[in-house]
């Protein structure tokens, strides 16, 4: 007996069983396995547990894979970054060596001015000296720590002896302020030279071009940039020795001398990195009585043997 009334169990209207057949496979939903009236298989209770937690069980399994997989991935990204960062280390800090290699061979000066006149030590008995002169200072002192290069001495310009001109020099200070740089710069075939430092002129003189450059200022806020020059050359009191020069027109210049040598964009030029002796003209922009970063005017000139 068929009807086309709509079963109870599934709702569907035809090819189904009479209400009674219907009933009774209703009745049977209590067993493990029951029939709709359509004839079609349909899970118990419990195997719908059952099929409902293996269904959970999947998707926690593709949550955890899926998380294995992102962790994985951070992890191969946090690695990589981190050996991209080693190696970069690695490269500056075997540049730097390089670069400071030659001077290693002896003792090695750092030379700072400090002015002692009659008005400077009345005012202050030890002497002064300039605050852009001692930050550069710092700024080498901190770069040859960081690359394991920490034997040296400092030693003020005025009580330097003849031998002590002997080593290995880093001469911090214009020639105007620092006798020593003074000194080496008169006995060194330079094409960057200040002006008059009899005179205290802080201008920059390029006897090549005859060009004469000077720091900028600002009617309202004073200087507004600096300037100066680096030189890597022979000592010229003993050619088995090295000198380098960082010498601003002011203190703010030598800072900027300072943290340029011990930058990775400079030690990458191609004179940084060899072992010929070169001088280079830069300027930097002062600001809030700050010197900020060295830009070189000129390309970076091979030091010739002679005038």
């Amino acid at each position: 007996m068929q009807s086309d009334t709509q079963c109870p169990v599934c709702g569907e209207q035809q090819g189904h069983a009479s209400w009674p057949l219907a009933m009774l496979m209703w009745r049977a939903a209590a067993a493990d396995r029951r029939y709709t009236a359509c004839g079609t298989l349909s899970a118990t209770p419990s195997g719908w547990h059952a099929v409902t937690e293996n269904r959970r069980g999947a998707a926690r399994l593709k949550i955890l894979g899926d998380l294995m997989i992102n962790l994985l991935a951070a992890t191969i990204g946090f690695t990589a970054g981190w050996l991209r960062l080693a190696i970069r280390r690695l490269v500056m800090l075997r540049r730097a060596r390089r670069f400071w290699k030659p001077f290693m061979d002896g003792e090695l000066r750092l030379i700072l001015a400090v002015f002692n006149e009659p008005d400077h030590v009345e005012w202050e008995r030890s002497g002064v000296a300039g605050v852009g002169d001692v930050v550069a200072l710092t700024e080498i002192e901190r770069h040859l720590r960081n690359i394991r290069l920490a034997d040296y001495e400092i030693s003020y310009a005025h009580q330097l002896g003849g031998e002590q001109l002997r080593s290995n020099l880093v001469l911090i200070g214009g020639a105007d302020s620092n006798r020593v740089t003074r000194k080496v710069m008169d006995r060194l075939p330079l094409t960057f030279v200040f002006s008059d430092p009899d005179q205290n002129d802080v201008a920059m003189l390029d006897r090549t071009t005859g060009e004469i450059r000077t720091p900028r200022t600002d009617k309202d806020v004073g200087l507004v940039s600096d300037q100066g020059i680096v030189v890597r050359a022979p000592n010229p009191f003993n050619g088995e020795r090295q000198i380098l020069i960082l010498a601003g027109s002011y203190g703010y210049g030598s800072t900027a001398a300072a943290r340029l040598v011990t930058s990775s964009r400079f030690l990458r030029h191609p004179l940084a990195r060899s072992r010929k002796n070169f001088e280079a003209l830069f300027t930097t922009e002062v600001f809030e009585h700050a010197p900020q970063e060295a830009v070189i005017l000129q390309e970076i000139r091979e030091l010739r043997d002679e005038h």
